[in-house]
């Protein structure tokens, strides 16, 4: 939609199996980032099929929908992920997950079952930095109250370029200040990350 609300334009993405899960999506200037799980076959954004199923798929979209670019993430369980585009076209990627997540850096390994992740991608879609944190972590919220959760629940670039996350998490986390420990049940994080 423009600015009056008018229609610009519309696309479908998938087959006839239950492609995608927890789609999300940022824009700047016009263009479009998609982030989201592949969860059946792979997806055709318009340059053929890429990803497996698990795989994490991060898309841009021109201001006419088209593609400019996708990168595929090998992750083993993706629990959440949000995004943002930056004012020179940055996108910031965060979000929880298990295992091994490979963002074509250094891959940040989880260590425990839930944990963190904060990556930033050029203009261009190529991986600037990536990084975790957590600890012997779940997600599930009954889990939670004995072992404890980190969670990313949203994503920001600022307009320097410095990117910003917000959560909560139970335990310890260190994000590179020192060690946060939650009085409670569950407290609440923001960190804040150069460009």
């Amino acid at each position: 939609m423009d600015a009056d609300g008018q229609h610009r334009w519309s696309k479908r993405f998938g087959t006839p199996a239950d492609d995608w899960r927890r789609v999300y999506f940022a824009g700047q200037g016009g263009t479009m980032v998609l982030a989201g799980g592949i969860e059946g076959a792979p997806i055709d954004l318009g340059a053929g099929p890429v990803g497996t199923p698990g795989d994490w798929l991060v898309a841009k979209l021109d201001p006419a929908g088209d593609l400019v670019w996708s990168r595929v993430f090998s992750v083993q369980d993706a629990r959440s992920i949000h995004v943002d585009v930056g004012q020179e076209g940055e996108v910031l990627l965060a979000g929880s997950f298990d295992g091994n997540l490979d963002f074509g850096s250094e891959p940040p390994v989880a260590l425990g079952d839930a944990e963190v992740f904060v990556a930033k991608l050029g203009p261009d879609g190529a991986t600037r930095w990536s990084l975790r944190y957590g600890g012997a972590l779940v997600a599930d919220a009954l889990d939670c109250l004995a072992s404890g959760c980190n969670r990313v629940s949203d994503a920001r670039l600022d307009r320097e370029g410095n990117s910003l996350i917000t959560g909560d998490f139970r335990g310890t986390v260190d994000f590179g200040g020192g060690a946060l420990q939650s009085l409670g049940e569950g407290d609440g994080f923001v960190a804040k990350f150069g460009p």
